[in-house]
């Protein structure tokens, strides 16, 4: 059976953080084109994420239950759907409707395809796969704020969901034409949705799918704390400008590039339980190293720490997706949906708690960094060794 486009998965995949950030740059602009204050505007991005969320746990089941090639098709169409909405949309409450609708959109694009992978590759194949749609998929919260800030001045607010309308419409045909459908079909044919839950269920009884999720949890809690707090500390206590931030953000963003391209490379000689250990231990010492910024009150060794922590997550990521999804290849929508939907309940308590003390002190974004740093390799313990 032909395998599905590799490039094809990386770019729909991409499309999901690419949604989130794109308008970022022009939320001032919205909030004086609508007439509304920038915290009503912020809105769009809270409601996004919230949605995001939710969605996750009914797209996860969808693919398990239709089929991947189908969900997509259907994700696709509501985000194209959605964002042309952005284009017309003359108030903040048919606005927030529109994200609602690409964030279900941009979860299908984020899901499905852990899940296609996992049905088309094995192991060690399978790693260096995710590894290289990571590596894709990164690019596009680095550069949609570039994309939507240029064409914000170049069109006005609602360039971000033009652009969001024709890569939609990209995706789609290409989808359309060359994927094929990859679920599991069992002998059986369909089971009932009974059956689904109880199968869901155990997902959470299964030390592989707990272990690997919280891994990957535990680790991206240290970015979503650093996106939470380090803007305001490099803004007070530093004056670094947004622009030169954003910088700060893409030169990190490129770690997780190295990282992720140097796991796809080592998945041909490394097993990937081996991978799973450098990468959360290098997580740990990375954020432990964190705890120096304090007296070293610098913000290049701040940038340092988090780019070799960036590089660490380059190798925990894809061996973790690969883990969790493996656990039941009938289920492997559900399992990638689970999985996002703990990662973004821990992730948002870490950003909750590092925000809520952010300013001129980085005491909390140290401590909630060190804090999920060094859970990242403890909840290795909870994966089975392989036997053999």
């Amino acid at each position: 059976m032909p395998r599905p486009s590799l490039a094809l998965l990386a770019l729909i995949s991409a499309g999901g953080p690419l949604a989130l950030n794109i308008i970022v740059p022009s939320l001032p602009g919205i909030a004086t084109a609508l007439g509304v204050s920038y915290s009503a505007v912020q809105l769009l991005l809270t409601v996004y994420l919230l949605a995001f969320g939710g969605f996750q746990l009914v797209v996860g089941p969808l693919a398990d239950r239709i089929g991947r090639r189908a969900t997509l098709q259907l994700g696709l169409l509501v985000f194209i759907a959605s964002s042309a909405g952005g284009l017309f949309a003359s108030s903040i409450e048919l606005l927030t409707v529109v994200r609602v609708g690409q964030a279900f959109g941009a979860c299908t694009l984020m899901l499905v395809p852990r899940a296609i992978v996992r049905d088309s590759y094995p192991g060690a194949e399978a790693v260096r796969a995710m590894a290289f749609i990571a590596m894709v998929m990164s690019v596009g919260p680095a550069l949609s704020p570039v994309i939507g800030g240029v064409g914000e001045e170049l069109v006005n607010w609602r360039f971000g969901f033009g652009f969001c309308v024709v890569l939609g419409i990209v995706l789609l045909v290409w989808l359309s034409i060359s994927l094929i459908e990859t679920r599991v079909i069992e002998a059986t044919g369909h089971p009932n949705w009974r059956e689904l839950l109880r199968r869901y269920r155990s997902l959470l009884r299964n030390r592989a799918f707990l272990g690997n999720t919280l891994v990957l949890s535990m680790m991206t809690g240290c970015f979503f704390a650093w996106v939470s707090a380090a803007p305001a500390l490099f803004a007070f206590r530093y004056a670094i400008s947004p622009g030169e931030f954003g910088a700060i953000m893409l030169t990190i963003s490129i770690g997780f590039v190295i990282g992720t391209f140097a796991a796809a490379r080592a998945a041909r000689f490394v097993s990937m339980e081996r991978m799973m250990v450098w990468g959360a231990v290098a997580v740990a010492c990375s954020m432990v190293l964190l705890v120096s910024a304090a007296f070293v009150d610098s913000p290049i060794y701040y940038v340092a720490v988090m780019l070799s922590y960036s590089i660490s997550n380059g190798f925990v990521y894809p061996t973790s997706i690969s883990g969790a999804t493996a656990v039941d290849p009938r289920i492997a929508g559900a399992a990638s949906a689970f999985m996002g939907f703990i990662q973004l309940i821990i992730g948002t308590f870490a950003s909750a708690i590092a925000g809520a003390f952010a300013g001129a002190s980085p005491v909390s974004l140290i401590a909630v960094c060190v804090v999920c740093g060094l859970l990242t390799p403890v909840c290795l313990l909870l994966i089975p060794k392989a036997k053999g």
